[in-house]
């Protein structure tokens, strides 16, 4: 755990250097349903305007669209409702991880788990971004955009190479088209702002 918070790819590569097959997915009812039933709770990253957190999600209430989140930090599970965390994270996902032994992969073989392909590319552009790799770089990219280039997801991991290749101009653009493309999401507008305060200066 880091002292600002563990990123993604890194709770990922510990899972994986330790055993464990990694599942990264955008939370929906289904997979959320499907995991549940077969008794396999999973990580849930939520996302504030400046943070961002971790918490076991251990259980579902269908008929009141209720989850039920481990955090912790708390003594006592806690509840969110399914729709209002899934409108508050129209970029981020909001994302799911399960990790699960080798010995339990037979378990999960019919799930789909939503936009698993665009995590881990995304998975693999953080890696190569920490190695400073360019060509893993581009061919993160290429793959992500040829999945869906409109994706939330890879525009805003198009962002994070225009913010590393120091290609601002860029950068504050894509952040002032998802903020168009999602008014109400509070952190899009804190980063896009923040972006016009430095392209002004």
């Amino acid at each position: 755990i880091c002292y600002d918070g563990t990123p993604w790819h890194k709770e990922r590569v510990w899972a994986e250097e330790n055993g464990f097959r990694v599942y990264e997915f955008r939370l929906t009812e289904d997979i959320l349903m499907d995991l549940i039933e077969k008794e396999m709770p999973f990580t849930l990253s939520t996302v504030e305007v400046t943070s961002a957190h971790l918490q076991a999600c251990i259980g579902y209430d269908a008929r009141s669209k209720i989850v039920f989140i481990r955090d912790p930090t708390e003594r006592h599970y806690g509840e969110m409702l399914l729709d209002g965390l899934i409108d508050e994270h129209p970029v981020s996902g909001p994302r799911g991880m399960l990790f699960i032994p080798e010995a339990m992969v037979g378990k999960v073989a019919d799930t789909h788990f939503p936009d698993q392909h665009i995590y881990d590319c995304k998975h693999n552009l953080m890696l190569a971004l920490d190695e400073h790799d360019t060509i893993k770089i581009d061919q993160a990219m290429s793959t992500m955009r040829a999945i869906n280039e409109n994706h939330p997801q890879v525009i805003q991991s198009e962002i994070r190479v225009a913010s590393y290749r120091g290609n601002l101009s860029k950068s504050h653009e894509l952040k002032k088209q998802l903020h168009e493309r999602f008014p109400e999401q509070q952190s899009l507008t804190y980063s896009y702002y923040n972006s016009s305060l430095q392209n002004s200066s």
